[in-house]
């Protein structure tokens, strides 16, 4: 008996591997997954992936798959065809990480996993079962870390507390009767001297009536001590004097003027000088009003406001608990820049600022020698937003002071640092990864997309500089279709632009390999004109050349090889096939992009050579995936993410 079992068992492996040429009723089958390092097997042995078996017509066979950190899987296939492919998805083997704070010193605290970022506390992340680095920041707090180990299909709960880091601040000033803020708080009258602040970056704001505030930015440093000496100019008589009467309903809500807080209403607010201010309304539960207010010296200007109520219920919070209303996470490219929120200093970023009422709020994020940038976001109850600021330093001006003068001085608007106008800032929802408007410096967009002649391709772009017209921005590309997998090198030059259109040039340089020796390199070079509209659409048209140089069988033959290279298709030679195939074409393409939110952008791309030769490697002979005939109309469609 285990004679016959033997024997079996050798017809079996000779089947497996006997080319299709030998035996007829025999077809191939080549074997894929989507896992690296995957491997399979058939009875008793086991190949690494991919894997190109010669199985009998008709017969049903059990192929199992396995990979590292992987779920193994099985799958039945019967053979019918003299050639087929079978791509088994293997799904990944994740596990949960539940992160809370132990008590509020963690909320809004940036979070990272073995290095990558994770979101922010509170949270739940997935990761891969095994040990793991989780780690947490805050500002003012000492850094926090813990190895936590991930068990595969479990919810893991890790409990963060941070420490406070503290140092000390000393503010003098004249004129004697100067009153102090730290981050748009009151705290007394100088001298002062506070204990306990926080450790990072903090904004100082001394003022006296009848005399010019002023804005200091200070580094507290824990365990030090931070020294601020502010001297107060005098205002003129002719700023003094204007008087603001602001009357609501309902009353006893808050007033804000140029950012200060005034008191509850009906408010006075007195010794305004003469120009525009900004009165703000607040109270949880209705909506903020801004109106811009003109004031005239030695008069009474009196407004009068009522306030409409939110469509959600205002948030109430009970004991220690976290507030169910909305948060609001802000960052910046500028670590310790400003924040304001509807014109009041709330922190520095990154800032967390958590159960806020749900309504419209206008965030602004400040820095020295920056553009400002100002967004309006939206709250609602449990949900979190996020605001990236994308800082861009000012240009100088014409006429700029020489190296070695002393810098402008800082101006306070609204209760807020100003800084000089100069281009309007890096708007990161309209930017594209095709055409010709560019990616700009210190951003990157990625792209995911599939499509056909490749099932999957992606890119990732960044800026190199810009300069009115010119700019010039460059990145890489992956793409597969099945059979080849190729990568290469993108560049993308603009020469001409005058909002909403532009104009670049672009070289694509790459190439790939497959199974069997065979390869293939490519290059693009073209140009590309976009108009856009309001950040929200952009629409491209491209002109370019492709230059191709295929190998698409192996120059000598081997076993298993592809029957197009054994039997060549009409119009190539036995010995033809097995050199390199180039080629030339002129390609046009057409693509749309729009703007889903801030970050995360969609778009879609139709290319094609029309009346030109078709491209054997865009073919079923050579490549399992690809039609009979190749179409030359291509198509592809998929997601941008924007930084």
């Amino acid at each position: 008996m285990k004679r016959y079992l033997a024997l079996a068992a050798a017809m079996t492996l000779t089947m497996v591997d006997a080319p299709a040429r030998a035996k007829p009723r025999y077809g191939g089958l080549t074997v894929t997954a989507n896992a690296p390092g995957a491997q399979v097997s058939l009875g008793r042995r086991t190949w690494p992936l991919p894997k190109t078996f010669w199985l009998r017509r008709g017969s049903t066979y059990e192929l199992k798959a396995t990979a590292p950190g992987y779920q193994d899987k099985v799958e039945r296939v019967t053979v019918t065809r003299a050639r087929g492919a079978l791509e088994i998805k293997l799904d990944p083997v994740t596990a949960k990480l539940s992160v809370v704070s132990e008590d509020d010193s963690a909320i809004g605290a940036l979070l990272r996993a073995n290095g990558e970022p994770a979101g922010s506390v509170p949270t739940t992340v997935e990761v891969k079962p095994g040990r793991l680095l989780l780690e947490a920041q805050r500002d003012g707090h000492a850094p926090w870390s813990r190895w936590v180990e991930a068990t595969s299909g479990k919810t893991v709960t890790v409990a963060v507390k941070l420490e406070r880091i503290v140092g000390r601040l000393v503010v003098s000033a004249t004129p004697a009767t100067a009153r102090v803020k730290l981050d748009g708080v009151d705290r007394g009258a100088v001298p002062l001297t506070l204990d306990n602040v926080p450790a990072g970056n903090h904004v100082v704001a001394v003022s006296a009536d009848g005399h010019a505030p002023a804005t200091r930015a200070v580094l507290i440093r824990a365990g030090d001590v931070a020294r601020v000496q502010a001297q107060l100019e005098p205002l003129k008589k002719a700023q003094v004097g204007g008087v603001l009467h602001v009357l609501t309903e309902p009353e006893s809500v808050d007033i804000y003027v140029d950012g200060k807080f005034r008191g509850k209403a009906p408010v006075k607010a007195t010794k305004l000088a003469s120009g525009t201010h900004i009165l703000s309304v607040r109270w949880p539960g209705y909506r903020t009003v801004e109106r811009e207010v003109a004031i005239e010296g030695d008069r009474v200007t009196t407004v009068k406001i009522k306030l409409t109520k939110e469509t959600a219920a205002p948030v109430q919070a009970a004991g220690n608990a976290v507030s169910k209303g909305g948060n609001l996470l802000v960052a910046s490219t500028i670590r310790g820049s400003a924040v304001f929120l509807d014109g009041a200093l709330i922190g520095q970023t990154p800032h967390a600022q958590v159960g806020l009422a749900p309504g419209t709020y206008r965030v602004k994020v400040l820095a020295p020698g920056h553009q400002p940038v100002v967004e309006t976001v939206r709250i609602f109850s449990s949900r979190t937003v996020r605001v990236t600021a994308m800082l861009q330093s000012e240009a100088p001006a014409a006429g700029a002071a020489a190296a070695g003068s002393a810098p402008a001085p800082v101006a306070t608007v609204h209760g807020e640092e100003a800084v000089p106008t100069g281009a309007s800032p890096v708007s990161v929802r309209g930017l594209t990864s095709f055409g010709a408007n560019l990616v700009p410096p210190r951003h990157f967009t990625g792209d995911m997309g599939f499509g056909f002649p490749y099932v999957f391709e992606g890119r990732l772009l960044t800026g190199v500089f810009e300069r009115g017209h010119f700019a010039l921005d460059t990145g890489v590309e992956f793409r597969t279709n099945g059979s080849f997998n190729e990568g290469g090198l993108i560049g993308r030059f603009r020469f001409l632009r005058y909002s909403p259109f532009a104009a670049a040039a672009f070289l694509q340089l790459g190439g790939g390999g497959g199974s069997g020796s065979r390869n293939t390199f490519y290059a693009d070079l073209g140009a590309a004109g976009s108009i856009r509209f309001r950040d929200l659409v952009t629409f491209t048209a491209s002109f370019y050349a492709n230059f191709y140089t295929d190998r698409l069988c192996p120059g000598t033959p081997q076993s298993g090889e592809l029957d197009a290279c054994i039997f060549p298709p009409a119009g190539l030679s036995y010995t033809g096939v097995r050199d390199r195939i180039g080629g030339a074409r002129f390609m046009m393409s057409a693509a749309v992009d729009l703007a889903l939110t801030d970050h995360i952008g969609a778009f879609l791309m139709v290319e094609g050579a029309p009346f030109q030769n078709e491209r054997w490697a865009y073919t079923d002979r050579f490549v399992a995936l690809m039609p009979k005939t190749d179409p030359r109309f291509y198509g592809r469609g998929g997601l941008t993410f924007k930084f």
